[in-house]
């Protein structure tokens, strides 16, 4: 700082030094991961803080969700335009599964701090409650459970001869009624989206239809278990790429489901010889066993509790008891629905 005067020793000089100022932004935490949260419904809000750690004030410029299931979230915040240095600010988020899945988002925020934009990742999982259902090949029609002092809700669809085969197919989150035609490997769908039936050829006299999401995409797959060498025989709902593996033995009947909770159907079966169910599980690929039921069970396993897990299950039709075990508790539980000659059918969702 330069000072012209009328002294002998005119001009005089001031040295001025400083360090300029810099916004820093962190997240706490820095990776959101909800817990499951069932297909139609919206988890309690969790809040991210975002905290100016820098020593100049943090303009922002815009704050967004986006990603790959970006509307299955919802947000609100108290930042406005600036974090003052030393302050904070917070941005609370909820989770609105719209299907079965895996369901990611990141949450990005365009700022003045060194690198500009930060994002913070964002998970949660999308769950079925399954309902106890029977499928009554007299009359092709389906029971599903409406709880213990009601009458169950029945949909004509199907013919004597037909496997119910319900999954959701066209990936609204919610199950379709379907069947599988073994005299001519035709599975016929009515969509919960669009009430209309579909049909699609996959397999043939003899195979076992075991419908799943193998691929994790949210969609079931058509899928057929052949007996006669134990191969699994899968069509991507993704890719539309077949694939195969072998898993089994003679006499086992195959049960896939979700056990392991990662959003991927795993290969299963149950074998009525000793009553032992033997699962792959998609994330690690070892296999595991538990044993559970009686010789004339139907296995019938889906996710009774909500929890994101198959539940083992079987329905005793000499009684027409269901005999649960809860994967989030390991406790049993029994409800009655069906007739001695009803086909038990897995994962019909609320």
């Amino acid at each position: 700082l330069i000072f012209v005067d009328n002294l002998a020793n005119s001009p005089q000089a001031l040295s001025i030094t400083g360090v300029g100022g810099t916004p820093q932004i962190a997240f706490s935490p820095s990776t959101l991961v909800f817990a499951n949260q069932s297909v139609g419904t919206t988890s309690p809000a969790t809040a991210i803080t975002i905290s100016n750690t820098g020593s100049a004030t943090l303009n922002i410029a815009s704050m967004a969700l986006g990603g790959t299931n970006a509307t299955d979230f919802s947000m609100t915040t108290t930042c406005g335009t600036s974090v003052a240095a030393g302050a904070s600010c917070s941005v609370s988020v909820t989770l609105s599964p719209h299907a079965f899945a895996i369901r990611s988002a990141a949450l990005t925020i365009t700022e003045n701090a060194p690198g500009s934009t930060q994002a913070v990742n964002i998970s949660g999982k999308g769950t079925i409650w399954a309902v106890p259902t029977v499928w009554r090949p007299s009359n092709g029609t389906w029971y599903v459970s409406q709880g213990a002092n009601a009458a169950p809700l029945t949909t004509p669809w199907g013919l004597s001869g037909d496997i119910p085969v319900p999954g959701d197919y066209d990936g609204d989150g919610k199950t379709d009624f379907a069947i599988f035609r073994p005299t001519t490997g035709a599975w016929w769908i009515i969509s919960s989206r669009t009430g209309l039936g579909s049909t699609q050829t996959w397999g043939v006299p003899g195979d076992v239809p075991v419908p799943g999401d193998y691929d994790g995409d949210g969609k079931t797959d058509l899928a057929i278990f052949r007996p006669t060498d134990r191969t699994w025989w899968i069509v991507s709902s993704r890719t539309g790429i077949g694939s195969f593996q072998t898993w089994g033995a003679a006499g086992d009947t195959p049960v896939p489901a979700d056990y392991d909770g990662d959003g991927k159907t795993d290969i299963a079966i149950f074998r009525p010889s000793d009553r032992t169910w033997w699962i792959v599980s998609s994330r690690t690929g070892i296999g595991s066993f538990q044993t559970w039921g009686v010789p004339g069970d139907q296995p019938v396993p889906a996710d009774y509790d909500g929890d994101g897990k198959a539940d083992i299950a079987i329905f005793r039709p000499s009684d027409r008891t269901w005999w649960i075990v809860s994967s989030k508790t390991g406790s049993n539980s029994t409800l009655q629905l069906g007739a001695t000659a009803d086909l038990a059918v897995r994962c019909v969702s609320k």
